[in-house]
């Protein structure tokens, strides 16, 4: 997973909730952690600037192609949290699009603190990113030579 695209988009919608931007990156998180509860409206992406539009794709991509944990599991693996699940349930309550899918006010758990900006540790965030992406090429390494030896 693209650590750093994953924290932006994070970002985005607890920096600036409410408006466009941050509704459009809360559709990607969303659609990522429950596609059925949350479907995503693919226009939403032109409301997004270049950069944070290159990070929704980099996330989509990276969870599309080798996904390795849920959405909301990556970033409790982050930032050493348990309750990013939570987190999600109350973006879901934050726009009126997602009225559909999301859980009953009074089921929510207060959250402490009710906004949250991950401030990324360059060096944790890359080595974790490398050492996932070194899991998973060793697993392929493993899976090619077992593919090898059964021939």
């Amino acid at each position: 997973m693209n650590t750093k695209a994953l924290i932006q988009l994070w970002n985005l919608t607890q920096e600036h909730a409410g408006t466009s931007g941050a509704r459009a990156a809360t559709g990607v998180l969303l659609a990522l952690y429950n596609g059925t509860r949350f479907p995503c409206d693919l226009t939403d992406l032109r409301l997004l600037d270049g950069q944070n539009l290159s990070a929704a794709i980099a996330v989509i991509t990276d969870d599309a192609q080798r996904c390795q944990m849920e959405i909301h599991e990556w970033l409790n693996r982050i930032t050493g949290r348990t309750d990013f699940g939570t987190r999600f349930e109350h973006l879901a309550h934050e726009y009126t699009i997602f009225k559909r899918g999301r859980c009953k006010k009074n089921e929510l758990r207060p959250l402490q603190p009710a906004r949250l900006r991950i401030t990324p540790n360059p060096d944790s965030t890359r080595e974790k990113a490398r050492s996932a992406k070194n899991a998973l090429n060793l697993s392929l390494l493993n899976t090619t030579i077992d593919a090898h030896s059964a021939i």
